[in-house]
């Protein structure tokens, strides 16, 4: 999964709108998939070398773990987690087909969950949604990135837009 231009633009505007936002998870871990032009207005001057230099180099493809995590620090997130099978950059192996709560016990909430490209590829539907609004503070925001209309062969499920209005 990937933290794309048009996410990154949308969690900037609601950052700009939304100031106590300070906590964060996301469904799949994301590598930063931002082209140079369009990533260096996402950073502080002091980071610009650093975001310049893991964009240039095709060696260490981890350090787009760092620069997704570095991104999410700028916008002011104080504590940031990840939850992926993989169990890259540090992300918990939790299986999103089964309630967290109950099965692994974790009852944290953050101020934002995003769910970026993930839950097409989980099989139990109502759980990734019950556990979004579980790790959701109250008055916390979900973010919901997801495939619809014509990506056949992409994961499990395909979503219509009218379900997030009615969910």
């Amino acid at each position: 999964m990937s933290l794309n231009p048009y996410l990154a633009n949308k969690l900037v505007d609601l950052f700009l709108r939304e100031s106590k936002i300070e906590s964060c998870i996301e469904f799949g871990n994301q590598r930063f998939m931002i082209d140079k032009s369009d990533a260096l207005p996402l950073f502080s001057e002091t980071d610009s070398s650093k975001v310049l230099k893991i964009l240039d180099s095709q060696e260490d493809k981890n350090a787009l773990y760092d620069l997704t995590r570095l991104f999410y620090k700028n916008l002011g997130i104080k504590q940031y987690q990840t939850i992926d099978l993989n169990g890259l950059d540090g992300a918990h192996k939790f299986d999103l087909n089964l309630e967290l709560k109950e099965h692994y016990g974790f009852k944290e909430v953050f101020n934002l969950v995003i769910n970026n490209g993930t839950s097409e590829h989980v099989f139990n539907q109502k759980n990734i949604f019950l556990n979004s609004h579980n790790l959701a503070s109250n008055k916390g925001i979900m973010v919901h990135m997801l495939p619809f209309f014509s990506w056949v062969n992409h994961g499990f499920d395909n979503f219509n837009p009218i379900l997030f209005l009615d969910l």
